[in-house]
């Protein structure tokens, strides 16, 4: 619909008999509908333009014969919100054509003309640029956050990385995502994820300068070009403001919410001008970052690179890995301090790759999780431990009351598969479930507490042991301690670091030991490596311990020798 304020016409016509004409044709329909302003030449309408607003122009194409289509492409670029509509005589719709091409509404052949006709063109016209326009934002920007998309974004990078090389000047790309975002979407819903995604694409804004450019990648993925910067310096102060703003609380209507983000950089500095390379780079760096700890900034680097190629590649594996029979469990003997017999095992996962050799844990664990095959292979890991276990029982190596700990990852404990995997493991194998002891950590607990309270309880009413491994590293609660059926805690190797030296760690373990035996719990040490660390953890009488000083974690194989021997040392001083 046409706004009802009188409509303003530029004219832009030489002949005089031809202005005429049209103005009096246009106040055959009502001299209110419309203002009409009359310019001779392109320059003097320019300057009409850059005075005030209008409409609609209606410009003789006669003007553009001798300057070229190009003067209308220049009209088009400077003045982009005016619909403009060509009159050209009988000779000229070849070339009126080519100036719809090059971005005029309409055309008008003079004599051919009257009020209608040139008041339908007129509307025609005006609605055909406001439906361009339409087209053109939902093309270039982000409706929500009201930013530049992905394709405008990379069209002004590409534009940059010319500048970077003419004028030998400084940009650099930043690509942000925002830290648990989804989990953030999931409890609060979509609508508060808009509310969260709109007010980071302002606080963005607040961060960087006119010239710099700020866009909307996809999801909760955000990009900006840093252009003309001094030096890293400058970078890195807007990547620190970027980081401090996104991480202050985004008040909704009856709590806060909080969130932070991490970013990429990567420095263009000329000689590449192929705009996705500087944003994979910025990407690459961006992951670097969550590795770090999320809420922080990185810059991109070769060994980054290699690093994350490194990654990707294990990545891929990652996939066949089990198929292929690459995975195995060892287990790490649990000792019992009293007695420095064997009480129990944890089993654990080690990756043998055909190429790289043995892979850290610290790597390839996290790639499982982030890829969701830690389901699968946390399943299989469940039915092995639990098989070997039984194979070991069977054959009379392992003293009563032993167990066998498995720990259970985040995405394996939130999993609606669990329950149906731990009851059809009990069944497969025939374990006593008092035997079978499921570790998980203290987070796991608080990201969705009554959905984990309602997990423990089912697990244990089938018998299963519940351990909280790592404790004292993450959310430690008393009341947790209490709310869930919870039947060891495992103090965290970090505390156990030069306990002799460090009066804090011994503060902090002999503190969870005593507190785990005051509420009835048993206490497992990992971590002992030295004589020193076991002397101290005895004194506490903590129950039992696990580390280098009495083993590593060693192969199934390694692990019934061992077993054996300590047979033989149980025959020999009973006889």
């Amino acid at each position: 619909m046409l706004s009802s304020e009188p409509l303003a016409i530029l004219q832009v016509e030489d002949n005089l008999g031809d202005t005429r004409l049209v103005a009096d044709y246009l106040k055959d329909e009502s001299s209110d509908l419309f203002t009409l302003t009359h310019v001779c030449t392109l320059d003097e309408a320019q300057n009409e333009l850059s005075n005030q607003h209008f409409d609609v122009i209606l410009l003789d194409l006669a003007l553009l014969e001798s300057s070229g289509l190009e003067a209308l492409e220049h009209l088009v670029s400077m003045y982009p919100n005016r619909a403009i509509i060509v009159l050209t005589g009988c000779d000229d719709v070849s070339l009126a054509l080519k100036a719809m091409n090059k971005g005029a509404q309409d055309y008008l052949v003079k004599g051919c003309s009257d009020s209608d006709l040139i008041w339908r063109s007129i509307r025609y016209s005006i609605e055909r640029k406001r439906t361009e326009e339409k087209l053109e934002f939902l093309a270039h920007y982000d409706v929500l956050t009201k930013l530049a998309n992905r394709t405008l974004f990379e069209m002004h990078l590409q534009q940059a990385l010319f500048r970077v090389e003419r004028n030998n000047q400084l940009s650099a790309v930043l690509f942000l995502d925002l830290d648990r975002f989804k989990v953030v979407n999931d409890n609060f819903g979509h609508d508060t994820g808009d509310i969260i995604l709109s007010e980071v694409a302002n606080r963005l804004n607040q961060c960087v300068r006119k010239q710099d450019s700020v866009a909307r990648f996809g999801g909760d993925e955000f990009v900006v070009l840093l252009e003309g910067v001094k030096s890293c310096g400058d970078v890195r102060r807007i990547a620190e403001k970027i980081c401090q703003k996104c991480s202050k609380p985004i008040q909704l209507l009856d709590e806060e919410v909080f969130i932070t983000a991490s970013v990429g950089i990567a420095m263009c500095e000329g000689g590449v001008f192929e705009p996705m390379t500087y944003i994979k780079q910025a990407d690459i760096a961006m992951y670097q970052a969550k590795e770090k700890g999320r809420n922080n900034y990185q810059f991109y680097s070769e060994e980054i690179n290699a690093f994350v190629k490194v990654q990707a590649m294990l990545e891929t594996s990652l996939h066949r890995a089990l198929e292929k029979r690459e995975l195995d469990l060892y287990f790490q003997p649990q000792v019992n301090t009293k007695t420095g017999e064997i009480w129990g095992m944890e089993a654990l996962l080690r990756w043998f790759h055909p190429k790289v050799g043995n892979v850290s844990p610290d790597i390839f664990i996290p790639l499982l999780e982030d890829t969701g095959l830690i389901v699968e292979v946390g399943e299989w890991v469940l039915l092995q431990a639990c098989t070997q276990f039984v194979d070991w029982q069977s054959k009379g190596l392992l003293p009563p009351n032993t167990s066998v700990s498995v720990n259970l990852s985040a995405r394996q404990f939130v999993n609606c598969r669990i329950l149906d995997a731990v009851s059809l493991t009990l069944e497969v194998t025939g374990i006593n479930p008092e035997c079978l002891i499921l570790e998980i950590t203290e987070s796991m607990l608080v990201e969705d507490v009554r959905q984990a309270e309602a997990i423990l309880g089912e697990i244990h009413r089938l018998g299963v042991k519940i351990g909280i491994d790592d404790f004292g590293t993450g959310y430690s609660s008393l009341l947790y301690l209490k709310r869930f059926p919870i039947d060891h805690l495992k103090v965290d190797k970090s505390f156990l670091i030069d306990i002799e030296k460090s009066k804090e760690n011994a503060a902090i373990t002999s503190a969870v030991i005593q507190l785990a035996h005051a509420l009835g719990l048993m206490v497992i040490a990992e971590g002992v490596e030295t004589q020193e660390a076991l002397s101290f953890i005895s004194d506490y009488e903590c129950d039992v311990y696990q580390g280098f000083f009495f083993s590593m974690a060693i192969s199934r194989d390694d692990f019934t020798e061992l077993l054996l021997r300590q047979s033989k040392t149980m025959s020999t001083r009973m006889s």
